[in-house]
């Protein structure tokens, strides 16, 4: 939609320049990062448990790691 002739056309007219995005960029992206490090912090919680042959409470093992990343 954003590449229609008309919204081209009004573009031109109000005088703005079109910028555009590469279509996946996490660098760009915050979200991908937190998530990145939730994700190890699961992970080693995980590794962890295994090693221990602890139960693996799924659920209460990302609370922790989202708290653990929280607080860094």
């Amino acid at each position: 939609m954003h590449k229609a002739k008309e919204v081209k056309e009004l573009f031109e007219r109000l005088n703005i320049t079109e910028i555009y995005n590469v279509p996946y960029c996490p660098q760009f992206n915050g979200i991908e990062s937190y998530f990145s490090l939730v994700k190890a912090q699961y992970k080693k919680l995980l590794l962890h448990a295994v090693i221990k042959g602890s139960d693996i409470d799924t659920v209460s093992m990302i609370h922790t790691a989202v708290k653990n990343v929280d607080e860094t």
